[in-house]
């Protein structure tokens, strides 16, 4: 660490989603500190607030014990780490526990042995934990590291497809969502953002369409939700 600089497996991050246990809460005027345990170390939360907050509902469930999801920027102060948060999202299926960690691991591997072949074991990186080969096994595609079972439905999305096969929602968001511009995002895409890209594929699909499909990939473990409800980001990634 250097001038607010952050390394995780030589590669510098600034932006992190950290699934863990409030161990701590503290609400003051202006903000709301948590302390949060992942299993492995604890790290202090900071989320401001102002008058038109629109997380106030949703801290009644950033209690101490339960689970969260945090979005925000590593920073430092009195030299020690905590994180900004832009977003606290209380987490209700202890499966995205699991599954978070089964990403982490996922991602450890991926910076400190690279990418995996292309092929079937490229697919398998881009679905993660859970991904199969096309003839219906499990790939590994990090050499002794096997891909385990799907987990509760927590499997992740398959490789995209060259191109958009047919009129299939949900294949062609998975498509949209794991094109590079979309995958290299920080905050992935609004859904507003992906139905003008799926338009101008020639699918014409509803908002109320795209929202709902959404929705039942981010159950699926195809995307999760970032800086907003309709705003999302491949699991690929």
């Amino acid at each position: 660490m250097d001038d607010e600089r952050f390394m995780a497996d030589g590669h510098e991050i600034s932006t992190v989603t950290v699934v863990g246990k409030v161990t701590s809460y503290q609400e003051q005027a202006t903000r709301v500190l948590l302390q949060l345990h992942d299993g492995t170390a604890s790290i202090e939360v900071c989320s401001w607030v102002d008058d038109v907050d629109a997380q106030a509902q949703k801290r009644v469930d950033w209690q101490v014990g339960k689970y969260v999801r945090v979005y925000g920027n590593l920073r430092t102060f009195e030299r020690r780490r905590n994180i900004t948060a832009f977003a606290v999202k209380p987490i209700t299926d202890h499966n995205e526990v699991t599954y978070h960690m089964l990403k982490a691991i996922m991602e450890h591997l991926h910076l400190t042995k690279g990418a995996p072949p292309m092929g079937a074991a490229a697919g398998a990186a881009a679905g993660g934990v859970g991904a199969k080969t096309p003839g219906g096994g499990p790939a590994g595609p990090y050499g002794g590291y096997q891909a385990a079972a799907p987990m509760g439905g927590y499997g992740g999305p398959a490789p995209a497809p060259a191109g958009p096969a047919g009129g299939d929602i949900n294949a062609d968001l998975k498509y949209v969502y794991n094109q590079p511009a979309a995958l290299q995002a920080p905050n992935g895409l609004h859904a507003e953002q992906a139905a003008k890209e799926l338009r101008a594929m020639g699918r014409n699909y509803s908002m109320a369409q795209i929202l709902a499909a959404c929705e039942y990939l981010a159950a699926e473990g195809v995307l999760y939700s970032t800086v907003t409800d309709q705003t999302f980001k491949s699991t690929g990634s």
